[in-house]
């Protein structure tokens, strides 16, 4: 007798239940009676799973605490039930446990020592609660309106209640973010007892490279040609005047310009080269593919702009020095121009 109250007292760990298996599921002396089988199994159960706690084996001795308590809800069993999740680090499990154990109808057969476990529950049920460690996961780097699916331990969460925080049993975990179109964001962490962790899931931006095309002026093979109509007679010692050197002045300095903006295109082009892979571009490799695609437009209307005024000026020298008719083809490398007297 001695001997198995003894082992009540170490599977209960409280002095109050220092008792017998067999007097704590008792009826009291004002109400005995014969004890039920239930009574009995649960009782052997509860004694089973002492002794393989005693041997250090914590899991099968939750399943017989479990057992017991499917059999007989009372709070001593349940009591006896949480303390075993406690053990393996089942902290959930033991406060949703010891929750159902305060809410245990009081029976006539309980005992003062079972009305002294209430208690005791209820004090291990704030001591869980404390211990239990929250997860709060945000997710950034996607675009307004898309939206993500969030995994941890194989369960999808919410984005909403995943960032208001998510209750878990200490241990390491991996969070998993998904989203269309994205590669898959996974991380591991490790909660311990009692902490409370925010961790951020980036999705990197994914701007692919704007491939480079070619000056549409370079690699046109048609000519542009600008023909003028047959010029009034003019005086044989009057000359062209100032008109065709102010047209081709513009339309050559035009073409200064369309040069230059074709070595600024270059060197952006080696930036890009430099901070953008297959895939994705840093922010200095997008803000160089946006300043490269604006060369390129401005590039390409300077190189046309200037050849047709280098052209136009050339036409109007001919033509307003005498010329019966000017015609200039302006080709990819240079021009061609054609008087008839």
């Amino acid at each position: 007798m001695v001997k198995k109250a003894s082992r009540i007292a170490l599977l209960l760990g409280h002095l109050a239940l220092a008792a017998p298996a067999a007097a704590v599921l008792s009826p009291q002396s004002s109400l005995a009676q014969q004890r039920t089988p239930d009574e009995q199994r649960a009782s052997t159960l509860l004694v089973e799973g002492q002794e393989l706690r005693q041997q250090g084996l914590h899991k099968e001795a939750l399943e017989k605490f479990r057992e017991a308590y499917r059999i007989l809800q009372t709070p001593i069993l349940g009591f006896a039930l949480a303390q075993g999740q406690v053990a393996l680090g089942q902290l959930l499990e033991a406060q949703q446990t010891l929750r159902a154990v305060h809410y245990l109808p009081e029976s006539l057969k309980e005992t003062l020592k079972s009305q002294r476990v209430r208690v005791d529950a209820a004090l291990l049920l704030v001591d869980v609660t404390g211990r239990i460690p929250v997860l709060q996961v945000s997710v950034k780097g996607l675009p307004a309106g898309q939206d993500a699916v969030l995994q941890v331990a194989g369960k999808a969460l919410t984005l909403a209640a995943a960032d208001q925080g998510i209750s878990l049993n200490p241990g390491s975990y991996e969070v998993v973010a998904k989203a269309s179109g994205r590669p898959e964001q996974h991380q591991q962490i490790q909660l311990n007892e009692g902490a409370r962790i925010r961790i951020d899931m980036v999705f990197p931006l994914d701007i692919p490279v704007a491939p480079v095309v070619a000056i549409p002026a370079a690699t046109t093979t048609a000519p542009i040609v600008v023909t003028l109509p047959r010029p009034l007679p003019r005086a044989t010692n009057e000359g062209p005047g100032a008109l065709p050197w102010i047209v081709g002045g513009v339309g050559a300095a035009t073409l200064a310009v369309a040069a230059g903006l074709e070595l600024a295109r270059s060197s952006k082009n080696d930036i890009i080269s430099q901070h953008c892979n297959t895939t994705a571009c840093d922010q200095e490799g997008i803000d160089a593919t946006k300043s490269a695609k604006s060369l390129q437009t401005f590039g390409a209307v300077a190189w046309v702009v200037g050849g047709v005024g280098v052209a136009t000026g050339t036409v109007l020298y001919f033509t307003l020095g005498g010329r019966k008719h000017t015609t200039v083809a302006l080709r990819p490398g240079g021009f061609a121009l054609t008087t008839q007297w």
